[in-house]
């Protein structure tokens, strides 16, 4: 990324090169290494994107063709940064969250430019006090940078193992995952309109109706509903997520209520995820708690959790591992 930048400012200062749609490239590049820069110091794990400029107001003197490539880049931050913002699980219908999040988007690009004339004054004011500072402690700082202060190796440790991590899924990115992670455990995917539970032995349907409102994944094994996978946004904490979630407990609509494996726990087998972390309950154990898995069990192992649930009542279960 530095080099990149670097090369992009020596074009533009030693060469004359002027490319808006590079400038708005490099702009972007700026704004991932502070969000890599606070990830890896501050540990943030929440969700966020660019938000682009907007076309500048006086286009008359740039050459057409430079003005529709800004304009398709800049078209496309948009994208990505409305994705960003969509939340799925605050309304049942997926059309509506991402019309929620393109306005939400774009409310966010138009504060940012109401903002730019406040900044651009603050700019100026900053710029005098830096000069100030610099004057004022020139000796310190080149003794500082000729002598770096010494950081703790754990300290370095953690802000490089931060860097190194992926940077957090939204919503949309998470149930891309959330699908390939419910493929490579053997379930077959399937939406609301195309239904049929009776299609392999673990089915997961998307979008599901439940009588308190939607769930995102509902499972199906051997044509009965035994579980639910719940899709979160990086940041939020699935642990108590899922133990406090109780809307579930008033299970299905009155048509699926004979598929339920349990009418007294609708969804016995619970998960919830951001697609990068994944959390489990088991509501058939006497002892229910929440615990961090590494994947979703596989269906098969499901079955057996209950046929032992039915032939040995009161017993556990599950164990501690994922098969």
């Amino acid at each position: 990324m530095r080099r990149k930048l670097r090369r992009g400012r020596n074009d533009a200062a030693h060469n004359h090169l002027f490319d808006t749609t590079k400038a708005l490239e490099a702009l972007k590049l700026c704004w991932q290494l502070g969000d890599l820069f606070d990830r890896a110091t501050g540990g943030t794990r929440t969700v966020s994107a660019f938000v682009p400029p907007t076309l500048p107001a006086d286009t008359q003197s740039v050459d057409p063709e430079e003005i529709a490539e800004l304009q398709a880049a800049l078209e496309g931050h948009r994208r990505s940064l409305a994705e960003s913002r969509v939340k799925l699980s605050e309304t049942s219908n997926r059309l509506e969250a991402e019309r929620r999040a393109r306005v939400e988007a774009e409310a966010l690009i138009e504060s940012a430019r109401q903002q730019k004339s406040a900044y651009a004054a603050e700019i100026e004011d900053l710029r005098a006090q830096v000069a100030d500072l610099r004057a004022a402690h020139q000796q310190q700082y080149d003794r500082e940078r000729l002598q770096p202060r010494k950081v703790a190796s754990a300290a370095r440790d953690a802000v490089v193992e931060r860097a190194q991590r992926p940077a957090p899924l939204n919503e949309v990115q998470a149930r891309k995952k959330i699908d390939a992670m419910l493929l490579k455990a053997g379930w077959l995917i399937q939406s609301k309109a195309e239904a049929n539970p009776l299609a392999g032995r673990g089915v997961a349907i998307e979008e599901f109706t439940l009588a308190t409102g939607r769930a995102d994944y509902v499972l199906y094994v051997d044509g009965k509903i035994v579980g639910v996978v719940e899709a979160k946004r990086e940041g939020t904490p699935l642990a108590s997520a899922l133990a406090q979630n109780e809307r579930y407990a008033a299970g299905v609509l009155k048509e699926h209520a004979m598929a339920v494996w349990r009418r007294e726990e609708p969804f016995a087998f619970r998960y919830v995820s951001t697609g990068a972390e994944t959390y489990f309950l088991n509501r058939v154990d006497p002892d229910a708690r929440s615990r961090e898995v590494f994947a979703f069990h596989r269906p098969e192992t499901v079955a057996a959790w209950m046929k032992r649930a039915d032939e040995e009542p009161g017993t556990r279960t599950s164990a501690a591992t994922v098969a």
